[in-house]
Protein backbone atom coordinates (compact mmCIF):
# COMPACT_ATOMS: atom_id res chain seq x y z
CA UNK A 1 0.00 0.00 0.00
CA UNK A 2 2.96 2.31 0.64
CA UNK A 3 3.90 1.93 -3.02
CA UNK A 4 0.42 3.03 -4.05
CA UNK A 5 0.69 6.16 -1.89
CA UNK A 6 4.08 6.92 -3.42
CA UNK A 7 2.68 6.47 -6.94
CA UNK A 8 -0.26 8.76 -6.23
CA UNK A 9 2.10 11.34 -4.72
CA UNK A 10 4.27 11.23 -7.84
CA UNK A 11 1.19 11.67 -10.04
CA UNK A 12 0.01 14.71 -8.08
CA UNK A 13 3.53 16.14 -8.16
CA UNK A 14 3.68 15.62 -11.93
CA UNK A 15 0.32 17.36 -12.26
CA UNK A 16 1.70 20.37 -10.37
CA UNK A 17 4.80 20.36 -12.58
CA UNK A 18 2.74 20.18 -15.79
CA UNK A 19 0.45 22.95 -14.56
CA UNK A 20 3.47 25.14 -13.80
CA UNK A 21 4.91 24.48 -17.24
CA UNK A 22 1.52 25.27 -18.80
CA UNK A 23 1.40 28.61 -16.93
CA UNK A 24 4.95 29.50 -18.02
CA UNK A 25 4.22 28.59 -21.63
CA UNK A 26 0.94 30.53 -21.57
CA UNK A 27 2.59 33.65 -20.16
CA UNK A 28 5.47 33.31 -22.66
CA UNK A 29 3.07 33.05 -25.59
CA UNK A 30 1.13 36.08 -24.35
CA UNK A 31 4.30 38.14 -23.91
CA UNK A 32 5.52 37.18 -27.38
CA UNK A 33 2.12 38.01 -28.84
CA UNK A 34 2.06 41.34 -27.00
CA UNK A 35 5.57 42.22 -28.21
CA UNK A 36 4.71 41.28 -31.80
CA UNK A 37 1.46 43.27 -31.74
CA UNK A 38 3.20 46.33 -30.26
CA UNK A 39 5.92 46.20 -32.93
CA UNK A 40 3.27 45.72 -35.61
CA UNK A 41 1.37 48.76 -34.29
CA UNK A 42 4.56 50.83 -34.36
CA UNK A 43 5.25 49.76 -37.94
CA UNK A 44 1.70 50.70 -38.91
CA UNK A 45 2.05 54.09 -37.24
CA UNK A 46 5.28 54.81 -39.12
CA UNK A 47 3.72 53.62 -42.38
CA UNK A 48 0.72 55.93 -41.89
CA UNK A 49 2.99 58.88 -41.11
CA UNK A 50 5.14 58.16 -44.17
CA UNK A 51 2.00 57.87 -46.31
CA UNK A 52 0.78 61.28 -45.16
CA UNK A 53 4.23 62.76 -45.71
CA UNK A 54 4.39 61.36 -49.25
CA UNK A 55 0.91 62.73 -50.00
CA UNK A 56 1.98 66.19 -48.78
CA UNK A 57 5.20 66.15 -50.82
CA UNK A 58 3.44 64.88 -53.96
CA UNK A 59 0.84 67.62 -53.60
CA UNK A 60 3.56 70.30 -53.39
CA UNK A 61 5.39 68.79 -56.38
CA UNK A 62 2.14 68.68 -58.39
CA UNK A 63 1.48 72.39 -57.64
CA UNK A 64 5.07 73.27 -58.57
CA UNK A 65 4.92 71.32 -61.85
CA UNK A 66 1.57 72.89 -62.75
CA UNK A 67 2.96 76.40 -62.25
CA UNK A 68 6.25 75.59 -63.97
CA UNK A 69 4.49 74.38 -67.13
CA UNK A 70 2.59 77.70 -67.25
CA UNK A 71 5.61 79.91 -66.58
CA UNK A 72 4.36 81.09 -63.17
CA UNK A 73 1.47 83.45 -62.38
CA UNK A 74 0.98 87.18 -61.80
CA UNK A 75 -0.48 88.40 -58.51
CA UNK A 76 -1.45 91.90 -57.32
CA UNK A 77 1.69 93.40 -55.81
CA UNK A 78 -0.37 95.36 -53.28
CA UNK A 79 -2.12 92.26 -51.83
CA UNK A 80 0.64 91.30 -49.39
CA UNK A 81 2.89 89.64 -52.00
CA UNK A 82 6.20 91.43 -52.38
CA UNK A 83 8.20 91.05 -55.61
CA UNK A 84 10.60 88.12 -55.51
CA UNK A 85 14.04 89.72 -55.22
CA UNK A 86 15.70 86.45 -56.30
CA UNK A 87 13.74 86.19 -59.55
CA UNK A 88 15.74 87.60 -62.47
CA UNK A 89 13.12 88.01 -65.20
CA UNK A 90 12.61 90.98 -67.56
CA UNK A 91 8.83 90.87 -67.03
CA UNK A 92 8.82 90.22 -63.32
CA UNK A 93 6.86 93.43 -62.53
CA UNK A 94 4.07 94.72 -64.78
CA UNK A 95 1.36 97.37 -64.63
CA UNK A 96 -1.95 96.53 -66.32
CA UNK A 97 -4.68 99.18 -66.35
CA UNK A 98 -2.97 100.87 -63.45
CA UNK A 99 -2.76 97.66 -61.41
CA UNK A 100 0.72 96.62 -60.24
CA UNK A 101 1.37 92.92 -60.88
CA UNK A 102 4.37 90.82 -59.88
CA UNK A 103 5.39 87.45 -61.27
CA UNK A 104 5.30 84.55 -58.78
CA UNK A 105 7.41 81.61 -59.90
CA UNK A 106 6.67 78.03 -58.61
CA UNK A 107 9.28 78.08 -55.80
CA UNK A 108 8.12 81.50 -54.53
CA UNK A 109 4.46 80.42 -54.74
CA UNK A 110 5.09 77.26 -52.65
CA UNK A 111 7.17 79.20 -50.11
CA UNK A 112 4.31 81.71 -49.75
CA UNK A 113 1.81 78.92 -49.15
CA UNK A 114 4.13 77.17 -46.66
CA UNK A 115 4.67 80.38 -44.66
CA UNK A 116 1.00 81.44 -44.64
CA UNK A 117 -0.17 81.18 -40.96
CA UNK A 118 -3.72 80.38 -42.05
CA UNK A 119 -2.51 77.22 -43.85
CA UNK A 120 -0.18 76.04 -41.07
CA UNK A 121 -0.65 72.37 -40.12
CA UNK A 122 1.28 69.53 -38.55
CA UNK A 123 3.37 69.35 -41.74
CA UNK A 124 6.08 71.92 -42.38
CA UNK A 125 7.70 71.89 -45.80
CA UNK A 126 10.21 73.81 -47.88
CA UNK A 127 12.14 73.61 -51.13
CA UNK A 128 15.89 72.95 -50.72
CA UNK A 129 18.93 72.60 -52.96
CA UNK A 130 22.68 72.36 -52.62
CA UNK A 131 23.05 75.36 -54.99
CA UNK A 132 19.98 77.51 -54.28
CA UNK A 133 19.31 81.02 -55.64
CA UNK A 134 17.89 81.99 -52.24
CA UNK A 135 20.37 81.29 -49.40
CA UNK A 136 17.57 80.29 -47.01
CA UNK A 137 16.85 77.32 -49.28
CA UNK A 138 20.28 75.78 -48.67
CA UNK A 139 19.95 72.10 -47.68
CA UNK A 140 21.08 71.09 -44.19
CA UNK A 141 23.28 68.04 -43.57
CA UNK A 142 20.47 65.48 -43.67
CA UNK A 143 18.83 67.09 -46.69
CA UNK A 144 22.19 67.14 -48.48
CA UNK A 145 22.58 63.42 -47.73
CA UNK A 146 19.06 62.77 -49.09
CA UNK A 147 19.90 64.72 -52.28
CA UNK A 148 22.96 62.51 -52.76
CA UNK A 149 20.70 59.45 -52.45
CA UNK A 150 18.34 60.91 -55.07
CA UNK A 151 21.25 61.25 -57.49
CA UNK A 152 21.84 57.51 -56.97
CA UNK A 153 18.21 56.73 -57.90
CA UNK A 154 16.44 56.61 -54.50
CA UNK A 155 12.81 57.83 -54.87
CA UNK A 156 12.23 59.13 -51.31
CA UNK A 157 14.05 59.54 -47.99
CA UNK A 158 12.75 59.43 -44.38
CA UNK A 159 14.24 59.90 -40.91
CA UNK A 160 12.69 59.91 -37.43
CA UNK A 161 14.14 62.67 -35.24
CA UNK A 162 13.57 63.79 -31.66
CA UNK A 163 13.48 67.55 -31.13
CA UNK A 164 12.53 69.79 -28.22
CA UNK A 165 8.94 69.86 -29.39
CA UNK A 166 8.72 66.06 -29.55
CA UNK A 167 9.28 63.42 -32.20
CA UNK A 168 9.04 64.32 -35.87
CA UNK A 169 9.30 62.53 -39.19
CA UNK A 170 11.54 64.15 -41.75
CA UNK A 171 10.84 63.31 -45.37
CA UNK A 172 12.14 64.39 -48.74
CA UNK A 173 11.36 63.78 -52.42
CA UNK A 174 13.42 64.95 -55.41
CA UNK A 175 12.48 67.80 -57.72
CA UNK A 176 13.33 66.80 -61.30
CA UNK A 177 14.43 69.64 -63.57
CA UNK A 178 12.21 70.15 -66.63
CA UNK A 179 12.53 72.45 -69.66
CA UNK A 180 10.15 74.94 -68.07
CA UNK A 181 12.45 75.21 -65.03
CA UNK A 182 15.27 76.64 -67.14
CA UNK A 183 13.48 80.02 -67.40
CA UNK A 184 14.46 80.78 -63.78
CA UNK A 185 17.49 78.52 -63.20
CA UNK A 186 19.76 79.14 -66.18
CA UNK A 187 22.64 80.34 -63.98
CA UNK A 188 22.67 77.13 -61.87
CA UNK A 189 23.78 74.89 -64.76
CA UNK A 190 20.84 72.52 -64.27
CA UNK A 191 20.01 70.09 -67.04
CA UNK A 192 16.51 68.75 -67.81
CA UNK A 193 15.93 65.33 -66.26
CA UNK A 194 18.44 65.84 -63.43
CA UNK A 195 17.71 66.31 -59.73
CA UNK A 196 17.70 70.07 -59.09
CA UNK A 197 16.61 69.99 -55.48
CA UNK A 198 13.92 68.51 -53.29
CA UNK A 199 10.76 69.05 -51.27
CA UNK A 200 11.67 68.67 -47.59
CA UNK A 201 9.00 68.25 -44.91
CA UNK A 202 8.86 67.87 -41.14
CA UNK A 203 5.78 65.99 -39.89
CA UNK A 204 4.69 66.24 -36.25
CA UNK A 205 4.34 62.68 -34.96
CA UNK A 206 2.33 63.64 -31.86
CA UNK A 207 -1.13 62.76 -33.29
CA UNK A 208 0.16 59.48 -34.68
CA UNK A 209 1.91 58.55 -31.43
CA UNK A 210 -1.19 59.43 -29.41
CA UNK A 211 -3.31 57.09 -31.56
CA UNK A 212 -0.55 54.46 -31.37
CA UNK A 213 -0.46 54.65 -27.56
CA UNK A 214 -4.25 54.25 -27.39
CA UNK A 215 -4.10 51.18 -29.59
CA UNK A 216 -1.20 49.71 -27.62
CA UNK A 217 -3.17 50.25 -24.39
CA UNK A 218 -6.13 48.35 -25.88
CA UNK A 219 -3.81 45.58 -27.07
CA UNK A 220 -2.22 45.31 -23.62
CA UNK A 221 -5.64 45.28 -21.93
CA UNK A 222 -6.89 42.53 -24.24
CA UNK A 223 -3.77 40.46 -23.51
CA UNK A 224 -4.24 40.96 -19.76
CA UNK A 225 -7.87 39.80 -20.00
CA UNK A 226 -6.94 36.86 -22.22
CA UNK A 227 -4.05 35.95 -19.94
CA UNK A 228 -6.28 36.08 -16.87
CA UNK A 229 -8.87 33.83 -18.51
CA UNK A 230 -6.15 31.37 -19.50
CA UNK A 231 -4.68 31.28 -15.99
CA UNK A 232 -8.15 30.78 -14.52
CA UNK A 233 -8.71 27.91 -16.93
CA UNK A 234 -5.39 26.27 -16.03
CA UNK A 235 -6.12 26.74 -12.33
CA UNK A 236 -9.58 25.24 -12.72
CA UNK A 237 -8.24 22.23 -14.62
CA UNK A 238 -5.50 21.71 -12.02
CA UNK A 239 -7.94 21.83 -9.11
CA UNK A 240 -10.38 19.57 -10.90
CA UNK A 241 -7.68 17.01 -11.76
CA UNK A 242 -6.07 17.24 -8.31
CA UNK A 243 -9.44 16.67 -6.73
CA UNK A 244 -9.90 13.55 -8.82
CA UNK A 245 -6.47 12.24 -7.86
CA UNK A 246 -7.16 12.83 -4.16
CA UNK A 247 -10.44 10.97 -4.49
CA UNK A 248 -8.54 8.01 -5.97
CA UNK A 249 -6.10 8.08 -3.04
CA UNK A 250 -8.94 8.14 -0.50
CA UNK A 251 -10.60 5.24 -2.30
CA UNK A 252 -7.40 3.16 -2.05
CA UNK A 253 -7.17 3.95 1.68
CA UNK A 254 -10.78 2.87 2.17
CA UNK A 255 -10.13 -0.39 0.29
CA UNK A 256 -7.21 -1.16 2.60
CA UNK A 257 -9.41 -0.65 5.73
CA UNK A 258 -12.22 -2.92 4.52
CA UNK A 259 -10.97 -6.18 3.00
CA UNK A 260 -14.47 -7.68 2.83
CA UNK A 261 -15.57 -5.08 0.30
CA UNK A 262 -12.21 -5.05 -1.47
CA UNK A 263 -13.33 -6.84 -4.63
CA UNK A 264 -16.48 -4.74 -5.06
CA UNK A 265 -14.65 -1.49 -4.39
CA UNK A 266 -11.82 -2.47 -6.75
CA UNK A 267 -14.40 -3.13 -9.46
CA UNK A 268 -16.08 0.20 -8.75
CA UNK A 269 -12.75 1.99 -8.76
CA UNK A 270 -11.71 0.27 -11.98
CA UNK A 271 -15.01 1.26 -13.56
CA UNK A 272 -14.58 4.81 -12.36
CA UNK A 273 -11.02 4.94 -13.65
CA UNK A 274 -12.15 3.68 -17.04
CA UNK A 275 -14.72 6.47 -17.15
CA UNK A 276 -12.02 8.96 -16.24
CA UNK A 277 -9.71 7.56 -18.92
CA UNK A 278 -12.49 7.78 -21.51
CA UNK A 279 -13.12 11.38 -20.45
CA UNK A 280 -9.41 12.18 -20.79
CA UNK A 281 -9.29 10.56 -24.23
CA UNK A 282 -12.35 12.55 -25.27
CA UNK A 283 -10.82 15.78 -23.97
CA UNK A 284 -7.58 14.96 -25.79
CA UNK A 285 -9.44 14.44 -29.06
CA UNK A 286 -11.36 17.68 -28.64
CA UNK A 287 -8.09 19.51 -27.99
CA UNK A 288 -6.43 18.21 -31.17
CA UNK A 289 -6.08 21.04 -33.69
CA UNK A 290 -6.20 19.33 -37.07
CA UNK A 291 -5.20 15.91 -38.34
CA UNK A 292 -1.67 17.00 -39.13
CA UNK A 293 -0.77 17.45 -35.45
CA UNK A 294 -0.86 13.65 -35.28
CA UNK A 295 1.68 13.56 -38.10
CA UNK A 296 4.03 15.76 -36.08
CA UNK A 297 3.54 13.42 -33.13
CA UNK A 298 4.62 10.44 -35.25
CA UNK A 299 7.62 12.38 -36.55
CA UNK A 300 8.70 13.38 -33.03
CA UNK A 301 8.06 10.11 -31.22
CA UNK A 302 11.37 8.44 -32.05
CA UNK A 303 13.65 11.45 -31.35
CA UNK A 304 11.84 12.07 -28.05
CA UNK A 305 12.44 8.47 -27.03
CA UNK A 306 16.14 8.84 -27.86
CA UNK A 307 16.34 12.09 -25.85
CA UNK A 308 14.59 10.40 -22.90
CA UNK A 309 17.09 7.53 -22.95
CA UNK A 310 20.01 9.99 -23.05
CA UNK A 311 18.63 11.94 -20.09
CA UNK A 312 17.87 8.79 -18.05
CA UNK A 313 21.37 7.46 -18.72
CA UNK A 314 23.11 10.55 -17.27
CA UNK A 315 22.57 9.69 -13.52
CA UNK A 316 23.53 6.05 -14.10
CA UNK A 317 26.67 7.04 -15.95
CA UNK A 318 27.58 9.51 -13.21
CA UNK A 319 27.15 6.91 -10.47
CA UNK A 320 29.38 4.47 -12.36
CA UNK A 321 32.03 7.07 -13.05
CA UNK A 322 31.50 7.00 -16.82
CA UNK A 323 30.97 10.73 -17.21
CA UNK A 324 33.96 12.31 -18.98
CA UNK A 325 34.48 14.73 -21.83
CA UNK A 326 34.06 12.07 -24.51
CA UNK A 327 30.82 10.83 -22.90
CA UNK A 328 29.42 14.37 -22.71
CA UNK A 329 30.44 15.16 -26.30
CA UNK A 330 28.82 11.95 -27.57
CA UNK A 331 25.61 12.58 -25.60
CA UNK A 332 25.48 16.20 -26.77
CA UNK A 333 26.02 15.18 -30.40
CA UNK A 334 23.29 12.53 -30.25
CA UNK A 335 20.89 14.93 -28.54
CA UNK A 336 21.53 17.70 -31.08
CA UNK A 337 20.96 15.26 -33.96
CA UNK A 338 17.50 14.48 -32.57
CA UNK A 339 16.76 18.15 -31.88
CA UNK A 340 17.85 19.12 -35.42
CA UNK A 341 15.54 16.44 -36.81
CA UNK A 342 12.63 17.79 -34.74
CA UNK A 343 13.40 21.35 -35.81
CA UNK A 344 13.54 20.24 -39.44
CA UNK A 345 10.11 18.62 -39.03
CA UNK A 346 8.64 21.87 -37.70
CA UNK A 347 10.23 23.80 -40.60
CA UNK A 348 8.72 21.36 -43.10
CA UNK A 349 5.24 21.81 -41.63
CA UNK A 350 5.62 25.58 -41.37
CA UNK A 351 6.66 25.81 -45.02
CA UNK A 352 3.90 23.41 -46.03
CA UNK A 353 1.19 25.55 -44.41
CA UNK A 354 2.64 28.86 -45.62
CA UNK A 355 -0.44 30.90 -46.68
CA UNK A 356 1.39 32.65 -49.50
CA UNK A 357 -0.59 32.83 -52.78
CA UNK A 358 2.22 33.87 -55.13
CA UNK A 359 2.62 31.82 -58.28
CA UNK A 360 5.96 30.03 -58.58
CA UNK A 361 7.77 27.46 -60.68
CA UNK A 362 8.42 24.33 -58.62
CA UNK A 363 9.69 20.78 -59.02
CA UNK A 364 6.83 18.28 -59.27
CA UNK A 365 8.94 15.44 -57.85
CA UNK A 366 10.17 17.69 -55.04
CA UNK A 367 6.60 18.67 -54.07
CA UNK A 368 5.50 15.02 -54.05
CA UNK A 369 8.54 14.02 -51.95
CA UNK A 370 7.77 16.71 -49.37
CA UNK A 371 4.13 15.63 -49.11
CA UNK A 372 5.30 12.02 -48.62
CA UNK A 373 7.77 13.18 -45.98
CA UNK A 374 4.97 14.81 -43.98
CA UNK A 375 2.81 11.66 -43.85
CA UNK A 376 5.51 8.96 -44.08
CA UNK A 377 5.52 8.28 -40.33
CA UNK A 378 1.78 7.55 -40.31
CA UNK A 379 2.01 5.36 -43.41
CA UNK A 380 4.87 3.35 -41.91
CA UNK A 381 2.98 3.02 -38.63
CA UNK A 382 -0.04 1.62 -40.54
CA UNK A 383 2.10 -0.85 -42.53
CA UNK A 384 1.55 0.97 -45.81
CA UNK A 385 4.31 0.92 -48.43
CA UNK A 386 4.67 3.75 -50.96
CA UNK A 387 6.24 3.02 -54.37
CA UNK A 388 7.32 6.18 -56.21
CA UNK A 389 8.05 5.67 -59.92
CA UNK A 390 9.29 8.94 -61.41
CA UNK A 391 9.86 8.55 -65.14
CA UNK A 392 10.77 12.23 -65.70
CA UNK A 393 11.95 15.34 -63.90
CA UNK A 394 9.59 18.22 -64.65
CA UNK A 395 8.53 21.59 -63.24
CA UNK A 396 5.09 23.17 -63.05
CA UNK A 397 3.79 26.69 -62.61
CA UNK A 398 1.31 27.33 -59.82
CA UNK A 399 0.95 27.36 -56.04
CA UNK A 400 3.32 24.73 -54.69
CA UNK A 401 1.63 24.40 -51.30
CA UNK A 402 -1.79 23.90 -52.87
CA UNK A 403 -0.42 21.20 -55.17
CA UNK A 404 1.10 19.48 -52.12
CA UNK A 405 -2.29 19.67 -50.39
CA UNK A 406 -3.86 17.83 -53.34
CA UNK A 407 -1.20 15.08 -53.14
CA UNK A 408 -1.57 14.86 -49.36
CA UNK A 409 -5.37 14.72 -49.59
CA UNK A 410 -5.27 11.77 -52.02
CA UNK A 411 -2.65 9.99 -49.87
CA UNK A 412 -4.74 10.42 -46.69
CA UNK A 413 -7.82 9.05 -48.50
CA UNK A 414 -5.75 6.07 -49.69
CA UNK A 415 -4.53 5.43 -46.16
CA UNK A 416 -8.10 5.51 -44.79
CA UNK A 417 -9.35 3.22 -47.57
CA UNK A 418 -6.65 0.62 -46.80
CA UNK A 419 -7.48 0.78 -43.11
CA UNK A 420 -11.21 0.44 -43.85
CA UNK A 421 -10.58 -2.64 -46.00
CA UNK A 422 -8.72 -4.30 -43.13
CA UNK A 423 -11.61 -3.56 -40.78
CA UNK A 424 -14.36 -4.79 -43.14
CA UNK A 425 -12.87 -8.23 -43.75
CA UNK A 426 -11.19 -10.26 -40.98
CA UNK A 427 -9.14 -12.03 -43.65
CA UNK A 428 -7.52 -8.71 -44.53
CA UNK A 429 -6.42 -7.72 -41.03
CA UNK A 430 -2.82 -8.39 -41.98
CA UNK A 431 -3.13 -6.84 -45.44
CA UNK A 432 0.00 -4.98 -46.47
CA UNK A 433 -1.08 -1.56 -47.72
CA UNK A 434 0.37 -0.40 -51.03
CA UNK A 435 0.25 3.06 -52.60
CA UNK A 436 1.79 3.40 -56.08
CA UNK A 437 2.74 6.87 -57.37
CA UNK A 438 3.76 7.21 -61.01
CA UNK A 439 5.03 10.48 -62.55
CA UNK A 440 5.23 10.76 -66.34
CA UNK A 441 5.54 13.55 -68.93
CA UNK A 442 4.24 13.70 -72.50
CA UNK A 443 4.06 16.62 -74.94
CA UNK A 444 4.19 19.46 -72.37
CA UNK A 445 1.84 17.74 -69.92
CA UNK A 446 2.70 15.98 -66.67
CA UNK A 447 0.67 13.12 -65.25
CA UNK A 448 0.73 11.99 -61.60
CA UNK A 449 -1.15 8.74 -60.94
CA UNK A 450 -1.82 7.63 -57.33
CA UNK A 451 -3.27 4.13 -56.85
CA UNK A 452 -3.98 2.09 -53.69
CA UNK A 453 -5.23 -1.37 -52.71
CA UNK A 454 -7.95 -0.11 -50.38
CA UNK A 455 -11.71 -0.55 -50.51
CA UNK A 456 -12.07 1.33 -53.79
CA UNK A 457 -15.01 3.52 -54.82
CA UNK A 458 -18.33 2.05 -55.89
CA UNK A 459 -19.43 2.80 -59.45
CA UNK A 460 -22.77 4.28 -58.33
CA UNK A 461 -21.07 7.08 -56.40
CA UNK A 462 -17.97 7.59 -58.58
CA UNK A 463 -19.54 10.55 -60.38
CA UNK A 464 -20.33 12.34 -57.11
CA UNK A 465 -17.02 12.09 -55.26
CA UNK A 466 -15.90 15.54 -56.47
CA UNK A 467 -19.14 17.22 -55.36
CA UNK A 468 -18.89 19.51 -52.32
CA UNK A 469 -20.02 17.99 -49.00
CA UNK A 470 -20.23 14.48 -50.45
CA UNK A 471 -18.24 11.95 -48.41
CA UNK A 472 -17.66 8.22 -48.69
CA UNK A 473 -17.11 8.20 -44.90
CA UNK A 474 -20.43 9.35 -43.36
CA UNK A 475 -19.98 10.86 -39.94
CA UNK A 476 -16.20 11.19 -40.37
CA UNK A 477 -15.26 13.01 -43.57
CA UNK A 478 -16.11 16.66 -44.26
CA UNK A 479 -16.86 15.97 -47.93
CA UNK A 480 -14.78 18.87 -49.24
CA UNK A 481 -11.35 17.26 -49.68
CA UNK A 482 -11.70 16.00 -53.24
CA UNK A 483 -13.84 18.99 -54.21
CA UNK A 484 -11.02 21.26 -53.03
CA UNK A 485 -8.45 19.11 -54.89
CA UNK A 486 -10.49 19.44 -58.09
CA UNK A 487 -10.77 23.23 -57.66
CA UNK A 488 -7.01 23.58 -57.10
CA UNK A 489 -6.09 21.45 -60.10
CA UNK A 490 -8.47 23.30 -62.43
CA UNK A 491 -8.14 26.88 -61.17
CA UNK A 492 -4.57 27.10 -59.83
CA UNK A 493 -2.73 24.47 -61.90
CA UNK A 494 -4.73 24.74 -65.14
CA UNK A 495 -5.15 20.98 -65.14
CA UNK A 496 -7.56 18.29 -63.95
CA UNK A 497 -8.04 15.36 -61.57
CA UNK A 498 -10.08 12.25 -62.38
CA UNK A 499 -10.91 8.86 -60.94
CA UNK A 500 -9.82 6.02 -63.19
CA UNK A 501 -12.78 3.70 -63.97
CA UNK A 502 -13.00 -0.10 -63.94
CA UNK A 503 -10.49 -0.75 -61.15
CA UNK A 504 -10.60 -4.32 -59.83
CA UNK A 505 -8.89 -3.36 -56.60
CA UNK A 506 -8.63 -0.06 -54.76
CA UNK A 507 -8.90 3.39 -56.32
CA UNK A 508 -6.68 5.27 -58.75
CA UNK A 509 -6.61 9.06 -59.21
CA UNK A 510 -4.81 10.80 -62.10
CA UNK A 511 -3.64 14.42 -61.97
CA UNK A 512 -2.86 16.13 -65.29
CA UNK A 513 -1.37 19.62 -65.65
CA UNK A 514 0.94 21.58 -67.98
CA UNK A 515 4.70 21.69 -67.36
CA UNK A 516 7.17 24.53 -67.95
Amino acid sequence: MGIRHTTEGMTLQRLRWCSGIAIILWITVLLLSLAWNIQSQKRQTLALAQKEAVASMERDIAVRNWLAKRGGIYIHADKGIAPNEFLQHPQRDLAVNGIALTMVNPAYFLRTLMEDPILQSSVRSRIVSTTPIRPENTADSWESYALEQFHRGEPVAFQLVREEGGRHLRGMQPLITSDSCMNCHTEQAFEPGNVGGGISIILDMAPFLAAQNRNISLIALSHVILGSLGLLGITFMYRHSASGLRQVEHAITALRNNEEQLEKRVEDETRQRRKNEELLVHQSRMATMGKMIAVIGHQWKQPLNVLAILVQDLPEAFRHGEVNQQYLDTAATQAMEQIDFMASTIDDFRNFFDPGKQMETFSVNGAISLALKLIQAQLTHNNIQVNLDSQCECSARGHKNEFQQVILNVLVNARDAIYERRCQNPDHHGLAGIIDIRVSCDDGTASVQICDNGTGIAADIAERIFDPYFSTKPGEGSGIGLWMAKSIMEESMGGSIRLEPDRQEGACFTLCFPVV
